[in-house]
C-alpha cells in the first residue's frame, strides 16, 4: 500500500502512516497519542481503516502530572510537526530519556542532535518509519543524558542576567533629539548593574 501524507492532512497522520509502514514490515509497535485536536476523529477513522485499532492508544488530554508519567511509557518520542515554534514537548521527552524522531523544524533543530539523541526524518511515512527502526534498533546510541541543569531556574536566570547586562552595557544609540528622561533611565539602570 502506498501512503501519501498530503492526503492525510495532519502532521500527526505522518506518525500513524509510519506505524502502518512498520507493521507492514512485520514490526510489533504501538503508538500512544496524547492530547486531543481537530483531526482526532479522522486519525481514529484512518487507524480503523488500516487495521491499526489495536496498535493505537488514544490517551486524550492529560494533566501535567499524568503527562510527565506518560513519557516514561514510551521507547521513543515522535515529533512530526513542521510548524511548532516552541516544541516544549521535545524538552519533556528528552528529560524522560527518550530519543526523538522528528521532522526538521525550528523547534526540533534546537533539541535534536542527529545521531546523538535522535534523528531527523523527511515528511514521508517511509523515511519516518526508517528513522524509527534505526533509533529503536540502536537505542543505546541515541541515549545522550539530558542536561537538566541547563534548563533549571538557576541556569536560565543566569542566562537572562547576562543578556540583560550585555544589552544595558551596549545600550541603544540615542538620537541627539531623544528624550533626556530615557537617557537618564538608561544611565540609572547601568549604575545599578555595576
Amino acid at each position: 500500500m502506498v501512503i501519501k501524507v498530503s492526503v492525510l492532512r495532519d502532521p500527526q497522520a505522518l506518525t500513524l502512516a509510519a506505524l502502518k509502514t512498520l507493521t507492514d514490515r512485520g514490526h510489533d509497535f504501538a503508538l500512544l497519542f496524547i492530547g486531543d485536536g481537530t483531526e482526532i476523529n479522522n486519525l481514529q477513522s484512518q487507524a480503523l481503516e488500516w487495521g491499526l485499532e489495536d496498535r493505537v492508544i488514544w490517551g486524550g488530554f492529560l494533566d501535567q502530572d499524568t503527562l510527565a508519567l506518560a513519557y516514561f511509557l514510551g521507547d521513543i518520542f515522535l515529533f512530526p510537526s513542521l510548524s511548532d515554534t516552541q516544541g516544549i514537548v521535545l524538552y519533556e521527552a528528552r528529560a524522560a530519556g527518550l530519543p526523538i524522531v522528528a521532522t526538521e523544524s525550528m523547534a526540533s533543530r534546537a533539541v535534536v542532535k542527529p545521531g546523538i539523541n535522535g534523528l531527523f526524518a523527511a515528511d514521508d511515512p517511509e523515511d519516518f518509519a526508517d528513522k524509527i527502526e534505526e533509533v529503536v534498533s540502536r537505542r543505546d546510541q541515541f541515549s545522550e543524558p539530558f542536561d537538566s541543569f541547563s534548563f533549571s531556574h538557576e541556569a536560565l536566570g543566569q542566562t537572562y542576567d547576562r543578556l540583560y547586562r550585555e544589552t544595558v552595557h551596549q545600550g541603544r544609540s540615542v538620537d541627539p533629539g531623544a528624550d533626556s528622561a530615557f537617557a537618564r533611565l538608561i544611565e540609572e539602570i547601568k549604575s545599578l548593574l555595576h
